[in-house]
């Protein structure tokens, strides 16, 4: 969800969301936001799961200048997920875009 709002004040950091399916049904387990939130991120536009490790990417990031872009890694410890990381491109530079798409 990149354009979720998260208050105060709103803003569009985006979430990703991890869903469990319980009998017949799916059922929201938990909502994933980054460590270094900041307007616009964008967060959940592509995200690549593989077993207990998830990595989403954020183009939109700008550690590296406007729009460099970075991916949050995340594993599940228990029935909980956690942030592990951060990856930038090492040749990083503004409207690389870093992170498009986690696939």
């Amino acid at each position: 969800s990149p354009n979720h709002a998260h208050p105060p004040p709103p803003s569009m950091h985006g979430a990703v969301y991890v869903f469990e399916k319980t009998g017949n049904a799916w059922l929201e387990a938990q909502e994933l936001t980054v460590s270094d939130p900041w307007i616009p991120l964008a967060c959940g536009a592509g995200v690549d799961l593989e077993g207990d490790f998830a990595v989403f990417g954020v183009a939109q990031d700008g550690d590296q200048g406007k729009n460099s872009g970075s991916a949050y890694a995340f594993r599940r410890a228990g029935t909980q997920w956690e942030q592990f990381g951060k990856l930038l491109a090492p040749d990083g530079e503004p409207v690389d875009g870093f992170g498009i798409s986690a696939r």
